[in-house]
């Protein structure tokens, strides 16, 4: 029994230590934040301590940025009036003043009152602490990740979580260069590194308003859009819809965070046709000029009850440029049947189906590309014109590069640099050459085929545009359902692939719209028109030449010049009527955000001329 009574003892003591320190230490955190909120708060080790490198764009504007945020909360003790408090911070926070008052009457010491709150709330506390009041209230700083274009590149940028710590996107993937973990603290605080991506702010914008007018007209599940330099692979632009703000997305779904163009794999129909004729002619099974008779059905006799492969309509005789122009089924059929299975399926792979393009963001999928060894007697046929295969849009739009680049493939990437907090560059990222995949001729002679089948005639003629010759290549896939193992009659995907200017590639665009519900369903009507209209935007922004431009010497006396920047320095002046080669010397200024949308001359600025300039202000020009 008395040793039951010393044991009994000792708990009590350790209970009674335990519960003493508990105390001495909250009431120490609230001595800090209360009474000595000017004390110095060590450095955290959940972000607080650490600032989260940005993320800009190839121009250097700023696409996600760590801001600093607040925790309210309150030690209950030191609040004189839980109902005045209440009411007071009720207006402050806009918050239902029984939800603060349950809080601060509760059974609790210490409660959170509200997390991530914005520097104009904490400033109204600190005020009215200042005069006395709202004795009790804490406020602690958390960092927080703002992205100050909202849903702009969503997809590409993904979110951070409540620890600083990137969740999705180039958020993720380069966590460990955004929020270095190791290394010398400066000032106690470490500094992350600045990532730079490819994408460009003002051919994202273009995209994203296309991509999000193109879903709503054709009232589809989802739509994409890529736009790459053809010459180096860099994503230029990667627009999808649904999206998603990172700002809140914890609002938003799965299916609007869904990463569709490195996610999402579907059978790409006959824009495929473009890779599989380039294998055909690099093996040598069939030849430019070599010409097929066609009855608008293939089905050879050794597939018995095969389904047979048709066209839309009896083409008669053609040759490959025009089997190209108008997409014929029969004609790749025809062109393909002396390739074999290996020969083909190795070409394809050469192309990067089936393999991942590791460009840089998390997610990818592989695709579909089956060894031969698992190919019926109709897979190569049906797989030459884009059926048995499922591909993601990077894919294809990464193949793409292999005509640009005299039938070299060229990898994809998102990232340009790494810069230190110094200014000094830790990486660049350039241009990366995989493999030859076809011989230059084959490239050029697909390249033409592709012009033909965007002029009069050909599935994409609604991709050209005046001045400058686009090759292009329109698909339209039926919806094969994975569950039921069956394609779907009313479910369909319409794209269009395009490389412009046809005879030095500068720009590659793809577009998918999954489902389009409206008019129609093909490619050549739901896509090739928003290919046309990037392109008409893309051509002035980049300075693409255009047939129709003069360059005229005149007089000494007729002689004009570029119109001039006018001054801003106070207020905003008057930048209508300048052209986008004027204006777009804004972007080097450092004190305001200059956002520009069309091509042509300003028809509209904000804000008006005569306003007071003030640091950190957006100007928004439109162009026409």
């Amino acid at each position: 029994m008395e040793h039951l009574s010393k044991n009994r003892r000792r708990i009590i003591i350790a209970a009674a230590t335990t519960i003493i320190l508990s105390v001495t230490l909250v009431a120490g955190y609230a001595d800090i934040m209360v009474l000595r909120p000017d004390a110095v708060r060590p450095v955290g080790t959940r972000g607080i301590g650490v600032e989260r490198g940005p993320i800009l764009d190839r121009n250097g504007r700023i696409l996600a940025l760590q801001t600093e945020l607040y925790t309210v909360s309150a030690w209950v003790p030191y609040v004189r009036n839980p109902d005045t408090t209440a009411v007071e911070l009720a207006q402050i926070m806009d918050r239902p003043v029984d939800d603060l008052l349950a809080l601060l009457t509760g059974p609790r010491n210490f409660v959170f009152l509200q997390q991530r709150v914005p520097k104009r709330i904490s400033d109204q506390i600190v005020a009215a602490q200042a005069e006395g009041r709202l004795r009790g209230i804490l406020l602690e700083p958390t960092a927080s990740r703002t992205y100050p274009h909202g849903d702009l590149a969503a997809h590409v940028l993904g979110f951070v979580g409540t620890e600083n710590r990137g969740l999705d996107g180039i958020e993720f993937m380069r966590d460990r260069d955004l929020f270095p973990t190791e290394g010398r603290p400066r000032a106690d605080m470490l500094y992350g590194n600045q990532v730079v991506l490819t994408i460009d702010i003002n051919i994202q914008q273009a995209a994203d308003r296309l991509v999000r007018e193109t879903l709503q007209r054709e009232n589809a599940d989802s739509a994409m859009m890529l736009v790459l330099d053809a010459r180096s692979g860099e994503v230029l632009a990667y627009s999808s819809a649904p999206t998603f703000n990172p700002n809140t997305f914890g609002n938003f779904g799965a299916d609007q965070r869904r990463n569709r163009p490195v996610s999402m794999i579907f059978e790409p129909g006959s824009v495929f046709k473009v890779f599989s004729l380039a294998a055909a002619l690099e093996l040598g099974s069939t030849r430019d000029g070599d010409v097929f008779v066609t009855d608008g059905v293939y089905h050879p006799v050794s597939w018995g009850s095969h389904r047979p492969i048709t066209d839309i309509q009896n083409y008669g005789t053609m040759d490959l440029r025009r089997v190209m122009a108008r997409s014929s089924n029969v004609g790749v059929a025809y062109a393909t049947e002396n390739l074999s299975a290996q020969d083909l399926y190795s070409r394809l792979v050469a192309f990067g189906f089936g393999e991942l393009t590791n460009v840089g963001i998390n997610g990818e999928e592989a695709g579909l590309l089956n060894p031969p060894e698992r190919w019926t007697s109709r897979s190569l046929p049906t797989i030459a014109i884009g059926q048995e295969v499922a591909v993601t849009a990077m894919q294809i739009a990464a193949a793409a590069t292999t005509l640009a680049n005299a039938g070299v493939l060229v990898a994809p990437q998102i990232v340009r640099e790494i810069i230190a907090p110094d200014g000094s560059v830790l990486e660049q990222f350039e241009r990366r050459p995989v493999r030859e995949v076809i011989s230059p001729h084959v490239a050029d002679t697909i390249l033409d085929y592709l012009h033909t089948a965007a002029l009069p005639g050909g599935t994409g003629v609604r991709a050209q545009i005046d001045g400058v010759q686009i090759a292009a290549k329109t698909g339209t896939a039926e919806y094969f359902d994975i569950e039921t193992g069956t394609y779907s009659s009313d479910r369909f995907i319409g794209s269009t692939l395009a490389l412009f200017p046809r005879e030095n590639p500068e720009i590659i665009v793809y577009m998918v719209v999954e489902n389009p519900q409206a008019e129609f369903i093909w490619g050549a009507r739901v896509a090739a028109p928003v290919v046309a209209e990037m392109a008409e935007f893309l051509i002035p922004y980049l300075g693409i030449s255009r047939e129709g431009d003069r360059s005229v010497t005149l007089p000494q006396h007729f002689a004009q010049t570029v119109p001039s920047l006018p001054d801003m320095t106070d207020v905003m002046p008057d930048l209508v009527n300048l052209p986008r080669r004027t204006v777009a010397a804004l972007h080097d200024r450092e004190d305001v955000r200059i956002e520009i949308e069309g091509s042509g001359w300003v028809v509209r600025q904000s804000p008006p001329p005569g306003t007071p300039l003030e640091q950190g202000m957006t100007v928004r020009l439109e162009l026409e």
